[in-house]
């Protein structure tokens, strides 16, 4: 997607870009009078979290009656100019990537130790999901909500995504973090990926407790590598994340 396809999201009072939004979809809140694109060609949010809100609120309805943002999630995620910035407000998750906000994903490895050698866990996207259907992803995955700290987020999603315990937790190490910046149908990624290992003993099996994920596989690295490369269909970000460990995995070996 070329960068001309995209806008500039700005906050009133702040000078620097907060995010990007499609040009159709500001011209079709434009159009319906949610917002309008200043002769600058910017695309400005108000600086207050109340009018923000009502923005949001009516940008999501003129979407969604268009079946162009999921519903909404319920789910408050916070928006910041910079990645280490201060919080300027919230947004709904489902509107996150419309408007091309920052937003941080935890993802975990799951690695299982065993004689043969190291084992990866993956896991399998519900059909219904609205992103990457059925596509492969990490063993937990999922976006850090607002006024949640990072191991609070790897806490809820462990357990929701993979059963896991507090205790099983005890292990988890953060080994890198990175930033991506893709654009897919639902808008612009622009995303902290914080990346955990996790060893787990060969007796774990993964519960999957809320839905979005319907299957587990417990893969070598060389299956991994061959998943990757076309056998499989990973959802982008964690095919950053399992590309990312594999590599770590050979230089080990």
């Amino acid at each position: 997607m070329h960068s001309e396809d995209f806008i500039p999201v700005f906050i009133d009072g702040f000078g620097t870009p907060a995010g990007a939004i499609r040009a159709a979809t500001a011209r079709l809140l434009d159009e319906a009078e949610v917002a309008s694109v200043r002769g600058d060609g910017r695309f400005v949010l108000p600086g207050v979290q109340a009018e923000m809100e009502r923005l949001f609120a009516s940008a999501h309805d003129v979407l969604s009656a268009r079946d162009l943002v999921a519903p909404i999630r319920a789910e408050a995620m916070s928006i910041r100019i910079e990645w280490d910035g201060p919080v300027i407000g919230t947004v709904d998750r489902s509107l996150l990537r419309v408007f091309g906000l920052l937003g941080t994903k935890v993802h975990i490895n799951g690695i299982a130790q065993s004689e043969e050698g190291s084992k990866i866990w993956l896991a399998r996207r519900a059909a219904d999901r609205r992103a990457s259907p059925l596509h492969l992803d990490t063993m937990v995955a999922g976006g850090q909500p607002h006024g949640m700290s990072l191991l609070e987020t790897v806490a809820m999603e462990g357990a929701e995504e993979a059963g896991l315990t507090a205790v099983e937790l005890a292990g988890l190490r953060e080994i890198k973090r990175l930033d991506l910046d893709y654009t897919t149908s639902e808008g612009r990624h622009r995303e902290r990926l914080v990346i955990y290992d996790l060893l787990l003993p060969e007796s774990f099996i993964p519960i999957l407790e809320d839905g979005e994920l319907i299957e587990s596989l417990l893969v070598t690295p060389s299956k991994l590598a061959e998943l990757l490369d076309g056998g499989d269909r990973f959802k982008y970000n964690s095919a950053v994340v399992c590309r990312d460990l594999l590599a770590r995995l050979t230089r080990n070996s």
